[in-house]
């Protein structure tokens, strides 16, 4: 089966991208989900069967439970395919950050919204060595259509709804806004660009603050695993009527829904959103 190919084109179609599973089903993925590889999937594969391996091990000691647990590993497919959707949204906001700041520069040398959006992609291409991001293969598609006279608002509009970004779609209303009002656009453009590159730099220094809190909660919420196998290690006696009795077993399961809930819970609490 053919990988599906991505359209950075200003059409409502390529908003989603159209793949088969199990040769017969059609689903819609957004934006930001991109077809794996067969190495990342079989490395995600392998670290989640790992991973659920050993929590089992430590959790109930018994080869059948290690077996039958080892199913969920099969989760780690879809978990790391949102960690890379994740990572892929953080990388476009960087450069979109960096996009506000070059078209700030021209708009302020007194450029019209168009040739500033052609300067800034050379200058991010510049900057990255690279032109083959998410950002940059969208600017391409929208400096090509900007040279056949489609309106910069409406391009705008199309990458705003592609993505799913409020900062995007900012800075898209803005534009639709001063073009229909008849407002000054490049002036309205340098103020509504400032604010906006001041919020990201706000986030993201909220992010970077909390980065060690994060590392903290993820240590901890994992930390119950290891103390548990450090007692097995030192005291396996004490430990026996864990894993030989169901009382044990019923309250090393309940512990171990604890360890996951509170994994989740904390992760949660730690997403920073501005």
């Amino acid at each position: 089966m053919d990988a599906p190919e991505y359209h950075a084109d200003g059409n409502r179609k390529s908003n989603f991208m159209q793949v088969v599973l199990h040769g017969k089903t059609t689903v819609e993925m957004s934006f930001w989900d991109r077809p794996m590889a067969g190495r990342e999937i079989v490395l995600s594969l392998i670290a989640g069967i790992v991973t659920v391996g050993f929590v089992g091990y430590v959790f109930y000691s018994r080869v059948p439970a290690v077996l039958a647990l080892l199913p969920l590993g099969f989760a780690a497919v879809p978990l790391y395919a949102r960690k890379r959707a994740s990572d892929e949204k953080e990388r476009f906001l960087l450069q979109f950050k960096d996009l506000l700041y070059y078209l700030s520069v021209s708009l302020s040398a007194g450029k019209s919204l168009q040739s500033s959006l052609l300067d800034a992609s050379i200058s991010l291409a510049a900057q990255y060595g690279r032109s083959d991001t998410l950002l940059m293969m969208e600017l391409s598609s929208i400096n090509d259509r900007l040279a056949i006279r489609e309106p910069v608002d409406l391009l705008l509009g199309e990458l705003a709804d592609r993505t799913g970004l409020e900062d995007v779609r900012s800075l898209a209303d803005v534009v639709s806004v001063c073009r229909k009002s008849g407002g000054n656009l490049v002036e309205v453009m340098r103020q509504s660009v400032r604010i906006l590159r001041e919020k990201m730099e706000i986030c993201r220094e909220m992010e970077t603050s909390w980065a060690a809190k994060k590392l903290e909660q993820r240590l901890l919420s994992v930390s119950p695993v290891f103390l548990i196998l450090i007692v097995r290690m030192g005291s396996g006696d004490f430990m026996e009527p864990m894993y030989g009795t169901a009382a044990g077993r019923i309250i090393m399961t309940v512990a171990l829904l604890m360890v996951v809930a509170g994994y989740v819970v904390g992760d949660r609490m730690m997403k920073v959103r501005i």
